[in-house]
Parts: C-alpha cells; structure tokens; sequence
C-alpha cells in the first residue's frame, strides 16, 4: 500500500495532544450531603486550576485516539498498487510497403515480425493492436484479449507509403500512456519514440537493393493520334544495374526496353504510342520488390466539348468555328446548357442561369482604334496561359459589350480593355474588347491558343475526371453531374461510396486499377503509392531499445473508494460511542 499525500501523516501529533489533555483533565467525585447549606463549604474547598493528575485508563480517550489515527490515515489517502501484469499493452504495427521485403524465398519482414508478436503473446494480458501509416487505425477493440490479438496480427498486411510518426503520436493521446507499455514493431530503426517513456522499439529490416519505377505519366498528344508514356527509374542498389521495363496492354506487351543504370541514379524512359482507352501496365519483372515495380496508367476519358456558336455575325462565327474544329475535333454542337458559349452577343453577360465558360468578343465596333503590343497581360490565368500576343494588332472601340459593369480587366492595352472577366458564381464569364473582323487576330497564333484555352476551361464544366492517374494523398478532382446523388470507386468486389469527391477515401492498402462509378456512367482511375522515400532501403537498419520507465509507470496506482468508505463508517461510529458516553457521565 502507499499514500498519495505523505503530508497528511503530520495529524500523528494530535495524539500527545489529546493524551497531554488527559494529563490535566478535572476529575469530579460524587458526595452526599444533608442540606444545601454545606454547597457552599464544598466549593471553597474544591481545588482551583488545574492540576496534573495520573492517566486513568478509559474508553473515552480509546476512542478519542482511534478517530485521530482514522483521520490521519484519510488525510494520507491509501491507495494500493497492481502488478505489471495487469497493464494495457500496445502493439503498434508499421505498415510501410518496405515491409514486404523478402528476407528469404518465402519469408519478408512483415512476416518475421507477426512471429516475434505472436512469441511475446500470453493469456491474462489486455493488449490493443494499432496499425501505424498514413492513417493510423486499431486493428482490435481496446484492452482486447489473447484470440482477438493474434487475429489482428495474423490478417495484419504492409501496404502503404511510409509515414511520418506524429499521426500515430496524436491517436495514442487518447491513452494514459504511464499505465501502458508499448511494443513497437518496424522495419527501420528510428529515433521519433526515444521521446516517449516506456517503449520497446524493435526494427527488424535490413538493407536491400531495389529498382524501382518512382514517377510515371501519360500525356495525349492532341491532333497527333499518339500519347507519350514517361517512366523513371531508380537505382538504389550499391552497384550498377540492369534490366528491362515493359509496357503491357491487357496481356499483350506493346513495348520493352531495356537499360543499365550506375548506382544511386535514374534513367527515363519514353514511348510514343498510339491513342488508345486501353490502361497501361509498366512494370520491372525481374525487380524482386512487388510493392515498386509496377505502375498503372488509365487513359484520360475525355467526352466531346459541348459549344454553342451564337453570332449575330455569320463570317464571325464561321472564323471561330474553324479554330474550335482545329483545336478541339471531338466537340458537338450545343444548346443553352452547353459548357462552352462563344457569342458576340452582350446578353450572355448578364444571363444568371448559364453555368459554362462564356466568350463573348466585339462584333462592328463603331471608332475602333488599333492597338498594337506590348500588352499588359496576366500570363497565369487560365485564359491566357501560353498566350503570346507579339505581331497582333487589335481594333477596340465602342460596341455594346462595353457598357456591362463589373469587368475585370486581365489584358490592357494602355488605356483600354482588351480582355475582362465579370466575377460571378458557376460560370467564367470573359469579354474580349477586340472587333476581330478589324484585326488580324485569327491570322495570328494567339487566336487558336485562346481558343484551347477557353475549351479547357470549359471542360472543368462537364461531369467526370479531371486526372485519372494519382498517387495517395492527392486530391481526387471529379465533377459530379447535376443529378448525381453520390459516385463509387471499385476494384475487384471492394467498394466506396459517398455523395461528394471530397468524401471519398482513396484506399492506402491497395493499387492498381479502379473504376469512378456515377450511375451508369464509369471512368477508369489509376491509384499507385511509388515514391523514392519508401523505395529506398539502403539505409534500413534493424535493431531494438528500450526507453526509460517513469515510476508511474512500473505499477498501476488505483484509489480505493472502500478504503475510504471503511475508515469514514469506523469514524461515525467512534463518534457515536463518545457521545453516548458523554450522556452516561451527564446523568
């Protein structure tokens, strides 16, 4: 048993107090007389003060020295402490994809490590099984028995990125970690819990040589028929490497090569194939590490732009016809609800229930003037991005679409407008200034890069895809279609739902392919987790510590209530008995 306040011990000295009392306690004896005129006499003769008499033996002053000694003992507050054996254990499990390296032909560390838990297992023992990665997450319930571990330890897979330690830190805040003790089980011996009392470390990786593919893309060539596939490929091995990366399409191999890279560098390789909606596979086969050598690229769905040619002008719409059907082939024409409105007229600026890109341009600029650049130009936004305007000569003057309030200038030229944006919600609004029947802007490169530009932007107005190639932790960006209640991401019988992008938890446990389900309509998303920091495995190291214990922590302290009940009711009850005495005496 120990005390939580030592200072409460003091209240002892109470005890030579009261018996020190009794010392000098007044002791009256009972006498009979024959008239009340002899009271008189007595008092005169009773002693005056007090005077020091020899302790006589009485229940009152037991009892008296009890309620001291029961009072002190509460001030002192008694708590008992437990074994060791009673304490929460807490395994904590890396679940970084270096786990998978195989020690052996049919051993990998992941494996090595379920066997030293599943050896330190026993009955009579709580533990909780924590896996550590980007989202740290229990594997069991809290403080859940022996069966319950080894099954969470046994269905227990390495598959994710390698993580930093502070997401696990703040979920074990929910402990009172001086009534735990940790195991933590990793591939690579770190310092981050050093910091943290009572923690066995123990890391049981080791250095290993990998190639691995760390970045790899795939761009559409527009207007080309071709897409460029792009790989790179590291060596973390210690000495020079060769091998061959192939590209597999379903099961058919459309291009390999092969290469040699010095230690500690990277080659790049490049294809040139032809546009397909087929994925693709790059993958090292004779790469020992499965986590790394294989990549997924799905093609990028787009569906044709939807614009809506409205001129008041024929020759107007005509010359922005051609230098859509140049830029954008696969586009059709559109309705008032089509995501791209190329007009020359003024009412598409002000027309509220417009949800798409609208470019509207003057058309009979009456006093038009040219101007000629340099312009001062906004080169990072979207509409004008790549957009150089040497050797274009503009005429702006008065039209219509001068008057609409709220323009943004983007594009200056001295005094004058030349491209303004009206700020609004659910649409881009834009206004080109310039009369192009009185410039040489749609003769000039600037004229086609506009319009790409003013298609793309209209496309982040159509439902699906924006990149179907991620790594985890990037951002899913999919527009839902007006109607959409909620989209899905599948992969072989797993499956995730919610009613927004935002919600939808990309998988840190697996790769590969998917698909975005919205209603009937399905696009194809490639979701890999290759990165340079978890393939290289150079400078694993294994090893174990352990970190100093706080007292605290090598017992279990538990406050006892019945303690305290149990001298309160002997308290109560000694009062009690000194009362009745004091009644006995009085009478």
């Amino acid at each position: 048993m120990e005390f939580l306040n030592p200072w409460g011990w003091l209240g002892l000295l109470a005890l030579p107090a009261i018996v020190a009392l009794h010392f000098f306690r007044r002791r009256y004896q009972t006498k009979s007389v024959a008239t009340v005129m002899f009271w008189r006499q007595l008092r005169e003769t009773d002693t005056q003060g007090r005077t020091r008499k020899p302790i006589r033996s009485s229940l009152s002053l037991w009892l008296q020295l009890l309620a001291a000694t029961l009072l002190t003992v509460l001030l002192a507050g008694p708590q008992t402490l437990k074994s060791t054996g009673e304490k929460e254990i807490l395994i904590i499990l890396d679940s970084a994809y270096s786990l998978q390296t195989r020690l052996s032909q049919d051993k990998t560390v992941a494996d090595q490590i379920r066997a030293a838990v599943n050896s330190r297992l026993t009955t009579g023992r709580r533990y909780t099984v924590i896996e550590h990665g980007t989202t740290p997450r229990l594997l069991t319930a809290r403080a859940a028995g022996l069966t319950e571990a080894r099954e969470a330890v046994a269905a227990w897979q390495p598959a994710q990125p390698r993580a930093d330690w502070q997401a696990t830190f703040r979920l074990l805040e929910l402990w009172d970690l001086d009534r735990c003790t940790l195991w933590v089980l990793t591939d690579n011996l770190t310092d981050a819990w050093k910091k943290v009392a009572g923690v066995e470390l123990t890391a049981l990786g080791g250095t290993a040589d990998n190639l691995a593919i760390v970045e790899a893309n795939r761009i559409r060539l527009p207007g080309t028929g071709q897409e460029r596939l792009r790989a790179s490929i590291h060596n973390f091995q210690t000495g020079r490497a060769t091998g061959e990366l192939q590209v597999r399409a379903g099961n058919q191999i459309v291009a390999r090569q092969s290469f040699t890279i010095p230690a500690g560098n990277a080659w790049t390789f490049t294809a040139d194939l032809p546009e397909t909606n087929t994925p693709y596979v790059l993958e090292l086969p004779d790469d020992a590490l499965s986590f790394d050598n294989r990549v997924h690229l799905a093609p990028m769905l787009q569906p044709p732009v939807e614009i809506l040619f409205d001129f008041t002008d024929a020759a107007l719409g005509e010359t922005w016809h051609r230098v859509v059907a140049a830029v954008a082939p696969t586009f059709r024409a559109g309705t008032n609800t089509a995501t791209l409105i190329l007009s020359d007229s003024p009412r598409w600026l002000t027309d509220e229930t417009v949800s798409a890109c609208v470019l509207v341009c003057a058309s009979g600029a009456t006093e038009a003037k040219l101007y000629r650049p340099p312009f001062l130009s906004e080169s990072q936004h979207p509409l004008l991005r790549g957009l150089d305007w040497a050797g274009c000569l503009l005429a702006i003057g008065q039209w219509p679409g001068a008057t609409v309030s709220n323009q943004l200038a983007r594009v200056s030229a001295r005094d004058v407008a030349v491209l303004t944006e009206l700020p609004g919600r659910g649409s881009r609004r834009f206004v080109l200034h310039a009369d192009i029947a009185k410039s040489n802007l749609a003769k000039q490169p600037a004229f086609p890069i506009l319009a790409q530009n003013a298609v793309e932007i209209a496309r982040s107005f159509q439902p699906g895809l924006r990149t179907p190639n991620l790594r985890f932790g990037e951002t899913l960006e999919f527009r839902l279609p007006r109607d959409a209640r909620e989209l899905c991401l599948r992969q072989d019988g797993w499956q995730e739902c919610a009613a927004q992008p935002a919600g939808l938890r990309l998988p840190a446990d697996r790769v590969g392919l998917f698909e975005v389900v919205v209603g009937n309509e399905t696009w194809p998303l490639a979701i890999h987790h290759v990165e340079v920091g978890t393939s290289d495995l150079r400078a694993i190291a294994g090893g174990d510590y352990r970190t100093p214990v706080t007292s605290t922590a090598l017992m279990q302290r538990t406050l006892h209530d019945e303690w305290i009940i149990a001298l309160i009711i002997a308290l109560l009850a000694i009062i009690f008995g000194e009362w009745w005495l004091t009644g006995r005496r009085s009478a």
